[in-house]
């Protein structure tokens, strides 16, 4: 359900800043598209890379530091047990 409504909002943004900007066709797209991962290697990579890429940019000195970030429930989740792997 949650799928879905990610899709149609994807959908209908798309069309819109298509109509505004007169252009057709798909906004991400090349190394911009979406993809689905599952629990393998590439998950662990990408969430490495997106929880890290604030600290390595000198944003904040620590991940768990971007406000925005999830990092501190997966820290969480570790710290209890729930995670097999992160940091």
């Amino acid at each position: 359900m949650v799928s879905r409504a990610i899709t149609k909002m994807s959908v209908s943004f798309t069309k819109a800043v298509n109509k505004r900007y007169s252009r057709v066709g798909q906004l991400f797209q090349g190394v911009f598209q979406a993809k689905q991962i599952g629990q393998n290697a590439s998950f662990w990579r990408i969430t490495d890379y997106i929880h890290k890429n604030q600290a390595a940019t000198g944003l904040v000195q620590h991940p768990k530091d971007w406000k925005q970030s999830r990092c501190r429930v997966y820290i969480s989740l570790k710290e209890a047990g729930y995670l097999d792997r992160i940091w």
